[in-house]
């Protein structure tokens, strides 16, 4: 299993967000499997958050791009910026998904499929499972954590019912990739906020390592 930590800062200007960015990552890049240029990280940043992450961090820098349309042109477009995975969202039109596993055919990289907001988890990540993405990424967002959703309860729905790799983001923290570890298909644990909001994020992803590490079973 890995573990990824989501840089989700943002400003207006683009450069509060990337130092804040830049300086949790570097404090927790030994600790962590995959750094993430987050949505937000982007949009206030543009494609140079990415490209900075992968000069400081080399090829594991994650690009959630939470594409929708242009699927191949956004795909190149994060990879050629300096990402080795690109995620882009599973509310993409059947195309959209098919032109960035083209993109992610050609560039030899990973591509992540975001099952936020989808209806049916089950029936959307089957659909992505059988369009060939590297990645089903269950995820539970902010808003929807603010009310009360369970971040656990459709990771373990796709994992008995998708099977496919999966990555599962939204709230988590040592104790529930503790709860979710022994499922078979897990195997990147994503983790903002337990890391990013910490007094010392450092701690925080040492503990996050320690969880993804642990046997199974246990």
């Amino acid at each position: 299993m890995k573990s990824q930590v989501a840089l989700d800062f943002l400003s207006p200007d683009g450069g509060d967000a990337l130092e804040r960015a830049a300086g949790v990552a570097k404090e927790v890049s030994r600790y962590v499997d995959l750094i993430e240029a987050g949505t937000p990280l982007i949009k206030s940043a543009g494609m140079g958050a990415v490209s900075y992450l992968r000069e400081k961090h080399g090829d594991r820098i994650v690009a959630d791009m939470k594409t929708l349309d242009v699927g191949y042109g956004e795909v190149e477009m994060a990879i050629l910026a300096g990402a080795g995975y690109v995620s882009i969202s599973g509310l993409a039109p059947d195309s959209t998904v098919e032109e960035a596993v083209g993109a992610r055919d050609d560039y030899g990289k990973k591509l992540m499929v975001d099952l936020l907001g989808a209806g049916d988890v089950v029936a959307r990540g089957t659909e992505i499972r059988d369009m060939g993405a590297d990645y089903v990424l269950v995820h539970t967002g902010i808003d929807e954590q603010a009310r009360g959703k369970d971040p656990l309860y459709k990771a373990r729905r796709v994992d008995e019912e998708v099977g496919m790799p999966m990555a599962v983001a939204g709230g988590l923290d040592p104790e529930m990739i503790g709860e979710l570890r022994d499922l078979g298909s897990f195997e990147i644990a994503i983790v903002g906020g337990y890391i990013t909001n910490s007094p010392d994020p450092a701690a925080a992803a040492r503990e996050v390592q320690r969880a993804v590490n642990a046997p199974t079973g246990i």
